[in-house]
């Protein structure tokens, strides 16, 4: 399945933060959108006017993807960010803007140690960071495809039956341990 950004997000917010995706596209070609938008597209069916963006990036030559991104953008975009957080070792970030958070996330596979533990981080593809996903409605990925006419496209990448499962209205733990 292929969507427009727009046949899931509202144009208000699309244009708000077209400009901080054209920026990610520029860093990889290989980056998604997962998480709650997904989920929350498949469950309500309308277009969302979220508050927080998951934005998943895959770079297996690069693990500093996510820090090379907010650098930049503290850089050229500093006037509209409130905050940016780094955490190096989970190879994550959050950007804070006025009216929402976008949060990036490079693609990973965690290996623990032991029990209760926090996880060793260490790069991987986007398939492989979704199933390492808590359950199965949040291992959604919207692929980035296309960027055209100021429009990002989108295939839907459903590795856990999780529109089945939304369908269903449950929701199944999705943990592999390796």
């Amino acid at each position: 399945m292929i969507l427009s950004i727009l046949d899931f997000l509202d144009l208000k917010v699309y244009n708000k933060i077209k400009d901080l995706l054209i920026i990610i596209n520029n860093f990889s070609n290989d980056w998604g959108i997962v998480g709650g938008i997904p989920r929350d597209y498949f469950i309500y069916n309308k277009k969302l006017k979220p508050k927080e963006i998951d934005i998943l990036l895959q770079d297996l030559e690069n693990k500093n993807i996510v820090k090379n991104i907010i650098q930049y953008l503290l850089i050229n975009q500093k006037a509209n960010i409130y905050k940016t957080v780094y955490h190096e070792k989970f190879l994550t970030g959050n950007i804070k803007f006025k009216e929402y958070n976008i949060d990036l996330i490079t693609a990973r596979k965690e290996k623990y140690e032991n029990i209760a533990s926090l996880p060793l981080v260490f790069p991987s593809d986007l398939i492989s960071d979704l199933l390492r996903r808590d359950i199965t409605i949040n291992a959604i990925l919207f692929k980035k495809i296309e960027f055209k006419n100021e429009i990002f496209y989108f295939e839907v990448i459903d590795i856990a039956n999780s529109l089945e499962d939304i369908k269903k209205k449950i929701s199944i733990l999705y943990m592999i341990f390796l």
